[in-house]
């Protein structure tokens, strides 16, 4: 699952279809001087008032509503995180607290990292987002619709592939615990698409696991390298990975069932879905993220294009104020915040997520957690972002200093 926010309200987006919606001008941008060298440094950042004091109290009350065992969150101010507030365990065997570097699965925010690297990619030349899938794979390995779909269409969910494979097998409420990808090809043989490519806009997990083989091919090198390679690395995020390293392993947060919070559960294996949500991270590394993704500038210069590739919108939504998509990422505009937001949530059954950018007010937030019960994480997501811009958001009297609390 994952959510639209719309003004300060967050939706499920199986709940919310944008009816009648339609492609946005897709004209990519140029080269500019200076996209090579160092990041830029941050710039000064603002104290945030008594705002990591709110989060405190707000985490707590999140916490007892809904059972989370720990719910980690933080927000990026002029390219720092100025503020993190972590409560509760990383395991409620053993009581170990969660902190700044446990490990959280990330769900569909994975979406946002997969989508910057086919925008890499793209700029440097070596994928055509605009190529038919025929491109890429013989005639016998898809069927004649699925031959026309281009990549970009299924980069920004406007393909018409279901949400997920019909050979995938999974009780809601359980893990996926692998899928191979001879098991996603042999799906593509048999996809009926549901609308003209194109043509709609419909959310697609499938059509991320698609986008990972496309990436495959054209690299030659499997996902979570080239990832690794072209991404995570360029931006610090050095305690991320595609999938469950021995490093990340003894940092991860046990994740517990959505349907009773006190039931521990395994991570998700996704194997040759691992594109649309597998993708293991923390607090401080996605900070790293949120800062590049707020201003491009401050991140590598070898992904400063990339960013500005993907985040511009590709598809537009007819529905009063849901904004749009990029390239792995909803931008949209929320009149009650007064900020154009950059975002993606992830909701997987054991873990939560969300990272929402603000980059006209130079503010992001994060809020992670390890049960898999996503909504109440959408809303403090929300609530989160409307303290920040409130008490942090473009300040005139920006300081160096930072809050920081433990519970």
């Amino acid at each position: 699952m994952h959510w639209i926010a719309t003004g300060a309200v967050a939706c499920a987006a199986f709940a919310c279809h944008p009816a009648g919606s339609h492609p946005a001008p897709a004209a990519e941008p140029a080269a500019e001087p200076g996209d090579a060298g160092e990041p830029r440094p941050a710039e000064p950042v603002a104290s945030c008032g008594e705002l990591a004091s709110a989060v405190t109290t707000q985490l707590a009350e999140v916490r007892r509503e809904h059972g989370y065992p720990s719910i980690a969150a933080g927000v990026v101010v002029g390219g720092a995180l100025v503020v993190e507030v972590i409560d509760g365990v990383a395991d409620r065997g053993s009581e170990r607290l969660a902190d700044r570097d446990t490990v959280y699965q990330i769900g569909s925010v994975t979406k946002m990292l997969v989508g910057l690297l086919a925008a890499d990619l793209h700029v440097r030349g070596e994928l055509d987002l605009d190529a038919p899938l025929s491109a890429h794979f013989s005639g016998d390995e898809l069927p004649e619709p699925l031959a026309a779909v281009t990549v970009r269409q299924l980069a920004t969910h406007t393909a018409g592939v279901p949400r997920y494979p019909a050979n995938l097998v999974r009780e809601d409420g359980d893990p996926i615990l692998g899928y191979s990808r001879a098991q996603l090809l042999a799906a593509m043989r048999v996809t009926a698409l549901q609308f003209p490519p194109g043509s709609a806009w419909e959310y697609s997990n499938f059509g991320y696991g698609i986008l990972a083989e496309v990436i495959e091919r054209r690299t030659g090198e499997p996902l979570d390298r080239v990832l690794h390679e072209r991404v995570l690395a360029p931006l610090g995020m050095t305690r991320s990975s595609l999938a469950l390293s021995d490093a990340l392993a003894p940092r991860l947060a046990r994740p517990y069932r959505d349907d009773d919070p006190t039931v521990a559960t395994e991570p998700w294996r996704m194997e040759a879905l691992a594109a649309s949500g597998n993708l293991f991270s923390t607090l401080g590394d996605l900070a790293r993220l949120a800062a590049a993704e707020m201003e491009p500038e401050r991140g590598p210069a070898s992904l400063r294009r990339a960013f500005r590739a993907a985040q511009r919108v590709y598809w537009t939504f007819e529905r009063e104020g849901a904004g749009g998509y990029g390239i792995g990422r909803f931008v949209v505009t929320a009149p009650a915040m007064g900020a154009r937001l950059i975002w993606h949530g992830g909701d997987i059954d054991g873990y939560a997520a969300t990272l929402m950018v603000a980059p006209d007010q130079d503010v992001a937030i994060i809020v992670l957690t390890n049960a898999g019960i996503g909504h109440p994480i959408g809303e403090l997501g929300n609530w989160l972002m409307q303290q920040a811009l409130e008490q942090c958001g473009r300040r005139s009297d920006r300081s160096s200093s930072g809050e920081s609390r433990r519970r």
